[in-house]
């Protein structure tokens, strides 16, 4: 259906994926901006005949350029048209959404997406609290967290991994010890060797 893109370029390696999930935010690809300008075209043109699937892989290969891309511009050009599309509500696909606007630093964008969003899972979560933390937010990650917390959500040590990195980004040392024993007493979680560093 889009020939002309090579979706393999655009999809993140596991190594990427599983880095930004930890809130490491070192593993970012080339610009990618010449592929998503031609890119857009078919985007726009409602006409297209779009196979089954199919625009759930269009819109998840353009959220990749645009998080790789970290062209705020064009990450809200995308999404505005994602927000017309038939695969508006899927899961993964908003989670994505939430991870373009993450790495293209618009934590507004972010949190509006995850406020919006009709269901929600532990990776939107985590996302949003690593967003805040990378973006150096660091209070607005812990505000996340304690909202998190009052719903009655389960945090696990993937949550921890951003909660402790909040507490570093935002300088709130004493808090992240907090944090920390509350993870073994509290929820009975064993630190590993990546919540001490």
């Amino acid at each position: 259906m889009f020939p002309f893109i090579d979706f393999s370029i655009v999809q993140p390696d596991k190594e990427e994926e599983a880095s930004y999930a930890e809130g490491d935010e070192t593993a970012s690809g080339p610009a990618e901006g010449a592929l998503l300008e031609s890119a857009l075209p078919v985007v726009i043109d409602q006409n297209a005949p779009v196979g089954p699937g199919e625009e759930e892989e269009y819109f998840g290969a353009l959220f990749s350029l645009c998080a790789k891309s970290k062209v705020l511009e064009d990450a809200k050009k995308v999404h505005d048209y994602f927000l017309q599309s038939t695969c508006r509500g899927d899961l993964q696909l908003n989670i994505k959404v939430i991870e373009m606007y993450s790495k293209c630093g618009s934590m507004t964008d972010a949190r509006r997406v995850f406020d919006h969003m009709p269901e929600r899972n532990m990776e939107s979560w985590h996302l949003m609290i690593n967003g805040y933390a990378a973006n150096a937010l660091g209070d607005n990650e812990l505000a996340l967290y304690e909202n998190m917390r009052n719903m009655g959500l389960q945090p696990n040590e993937q949550t921890f991994l951003a909660v402790l990195s909040a507490c570093a980004s935002a300088e709130a040392v004493d808090e992240g010890f907090i944090h920390f024993e509350s993870m073994k007493t509290e929820y009975g979680i064993a630190p590993g060797i990546e919540h001490y560093l």
